[in-house]
């Protein structure tokens, strides 16, 4: 486990990111070194981050890649403003499904477009990991297990709307358009 991600997926989370046609404002929860800013950025974009472990924000120089970044939990940050993109690149597998559910129901009030990088360690049997260790941060373990049936149904559920995936062995990315009617305040 580490604070980057597997590379699966990020030529088609770019080809998606490339197509949406107004994307100003990108939040990106759980940056870890900063992965999707170095592959996405664009010239005049604003570009947020939560990051839950500060200790990164120095060693991966983050503040040279995000106009803002909040030290924060993703479970109890609320967005002040609305963001065309939210991107969640490996990041609700270290929370439990029924956290992560909830924080999905959360973003999907304050976005256009969420993309999600998810392990699918329900179907591989994949172990927590050792980044507890590796990176000295708790954070880094996978305490949620996710299936691709168990997310895709989650997202239905919350009113979301799976516009494109790519099921990998052992990861998956999708992006999903909330569907605002649908959604409780």
């Amino acid at each position: 486990m580490m604070p980057g991600s597997s590379e699966k997926g990020k030529a088609l989370i770019k080809k998606w990111f490339i197509s949406i046609a107004k994307k100003d404002l990108v939040l990106d929860v759980g940056p870890g070194w900063g992965t999707y800013s170095k592959l996405l950025r664009e010239s005049n974009q604003i570009w947020h981050a939560v990051e839950i472990h500060e200790p990164y924000v120095d060693r991966f120089q983050l503040e040279t890649l995000y106009d803002e970044i909040f030290i924060e939990d993703i479970r109890r940050f609320t967005p002040s403003v609305q963001y065309e993109v939210i991107i969640c690149g490996d990041v609700l597998e270290h929370m439990q499904n029924e956290e992560a559910i909830l924080v999905l129901q959360k973003l999907f009030q304050y976005t256009k477009y969420i993309i999600v990088s998810l392990p699918l360690d329900a179907e591989t049997n994949a172990p927590p990991g050792t980044g507890d260790i590796d990176w000295n941060n708790p954070y880094e373990l996978h305490v949620g297990k996710w299936s691709h049936q168990g997310f895709a149904d989650n997202v239905n559920s919350l009113g979301g709307n799976i516009l494109a995936y790519k099921k990998y062995y052992e990861i998956a990315v999708y992006l999903i358009a909330p569907i605002k009617e649908h959604i409780a305040s």
